[in-house]
C-alpha cells in the first residue's frame, strides 16, 4: 500500500498477531498511538484472522470495544474497516505427494468449520462498521477465487496478491 501512496502522504502500521480479545491489544494501541508527533487522517483497521478462542459474541463485542478505544485515542479520524481474506487449506495429493495449497474442499468438520470461519466474522465485522458508520473493504471477494495469489502459508500473500490487494483498498485510504 505504502509505495502506491502519492508523495506527501505520511504513513506508519502497526501489525500484531494479537487478536482483539487479547488483554495486551488495546494497551498495545493506545501505546502506538502516543508515540506518533502527528495525528492520522485516516485508519485502516483488519484484526478478524486473529479471532483465536472468541466466541461470535465475544468477538462483536471486543471488536465493538476495540474501535471505540481507538475512536477515543485517534479523534476525528476516517476509520475503514477491512474484511480478512481466505484461509487456504493444504491438502496432501496421494498421487503426487505434493502439498498443493486449495480451498479446503472436504466435508470433515474440521475443514468446514475453517471454510466458514472467515465468512461468519466477517459479516459481524460488517455488521459493527456499520453500527459505527464506517465504510468496509472487502478483500475476501476480491482474492477467494484467486488462490494463486497466496504463498505456502495459505495465509499471506505473493507480491502479485499484495498489489492487488493494496490498488483496490488505495481509494478507501485517500
Amino acid at each position: 500500500v505504502y509505495s502506491l501512496l502519492p508523495q506527501g502522504y505520511t504513513q506508519t502500521a502497526i501489525a500484531t498477531s494479537k487478536g482483539v480479545n487479547d488483554p495486551c491489544f488495546l494497551p498495545e494501541i493506545a501505546l502506538f498511538c502516543s508515540q506518533d508527533e502527528f495525528r492520522y487522517e485516516t485508519v485502516y483497521f483488519n484484526n478478524g484472522l486473529h479471532i483465536h478462542g472468541q466466541s461470535e459474541q465475544e468477538y462483536e463485542e471486543n471488536l465493538s470495544a476495540a474501535l471505540t478505544h481507538l475512536k477515543e485515542k485517534i479523534p476525528g479520524a476516517k476509520f475503514v474497516i477491512g474484511l480478512s481474506t481466505p484461509i487456504l487449506i493444504r491438502e496432501v495429493s496421494a498421487e503426487t505427494h505434493e502439498t498443493p495449497i486449495t480451498l479446503a474442499q472436504k466435508n470433515d468438520n474440521k475443514n468446514l468449520a475453517r471454510k466458514a470461519l472467515v465468512p461468519r466474522f466477517n459479516l459481524i465485522a460488517e455488521r459493527v462498521a456499520k453500527e459505527f458508520g464506517y465504510p468496509v473493504f472487502d478483500p475476501y471477494t476480491l482474492v477467494v477465487d484467486r488462490p494463486e495469489l497466496k504463498v505456502a502459508d495459505g495465509v499471506h500473500f505473493t507480491p502479485e496478491g499484495k498489489k492487488l490487494i493494496a490498488t483496490a483498498l488505495m481509494p478507501y485510504l485517500l
